[in-house]
């Protein structure tokens, strides 16, 4: 893991984050409190944006599911992840089932970036393989 500043990021990193960060606000997330705004890069550059949504069942959605899903709808072939970013208030980084579906579109890539940002621009830098080091995979 590496530690940084929004400030320090590259071009694509930096505009992901503010992406994120910005549709945090969107999360529905009234029961926990605890907003989400994921945004996904792919093989050709388009970033898809999700965010978490809670209902009183408590069976709501992952930010990161739904960029996942915002992907696949917007793109007839070709799916892959090249870069992940989420932004919470206090940094969080994805939880298992979501490193799960992210690694299902990694093309079994382990050194994918997964950005993991707060509100006050402090982010931290894992590669998929830090995360979910043994993923469930294609082969049985």
């Amino acid at each position: 893991m590496l530690e940084i500043h929004v400030m320090d990021l590259e071009k694509d990193p930096d505009e992901m984050y503010k992406l994120a960060k910005k549709i945090m606000s969107q999360a529905y997330a009234p029961y926990s409190g605890y907003k989400v705004g994921a945004v996904i890069k792919d093989e050709h550059g388009n970033l898809h944006q999700g965010v978490n949504v809670e209902n009183a069942a408590y069976t709501g959605s992952h930010g990161e599911y739904g960029a996942i899903s915002a992907m696949l709808a917007s793109m007839p072939q070709g799916k892959c992840i090249t870069a992940v970013t989420i932004v919470t208030k206090d940094g969080g980084t994805p939880c298992g089932n979501c490193l799960q579906h992210i690694w299902q579109f990694c093309n079994g890539i382990w050194s994918v970036p997964i950005y993991c940002g707060d509100v006050f621009g402090k982010i931290k830098i894992f590669q998929i393989k830090e995360l979910l080091p043994f993923p469930f995979d294609f082969e049985f």
